[in-house]
């Protein structure tokens, strides 16, 4: 199940998600149309994802500021190790559930 759009030059579309899912981060596929369908394919994050991951990343680059300074670690090792690896995590989750029902798709439209 994807939700999708098609331009004239490829074809974009992303995984449709349950409300429990809305904590993972939202991937973008683009496929180029072109004779050879799989010859080139970009994967992006939506722009929320990229929001929080961008927030994710300044409050890790303060985390380190703050070691280096002499600041209490253990706020700072949320920030600087918890947050990042949560979020890539989630990434990961996301990545492999959009694989699968990428192939599933794949498989229904050949018994077609």
């Amino acid at each position: 199940k994807f939700l999708g759009y098609e331009k004239t030059d490829e074809l974009q579309f992303t995984r449709i998600r349950y409300s429990f899912e809305r904590i993972l981060p939202k991937l973008i596929i683009s496929i180029a149309k072109t004779n050879e369908l799989a010859a080139s394919y970009k994967v992006r994050l939506a722009l929320i994802s990229l929001l929080i991951i961008s927030i994710i990343l300044i409050g890790s680059l303060y985390g380190m500021y703050q070691l280096a300074i002499g600041d209490p670690p253990i706020e700072n090792i949320l920030r600087i190790l918890i947050f990042p690896t949560l979020f890539f995590i989630l990434l990961k989750v996301e990545m492999r559930l959009t694989q699968k029902n990428i192939e599933k798709a794949l498989e229904n439209g050949k018994n077609d």
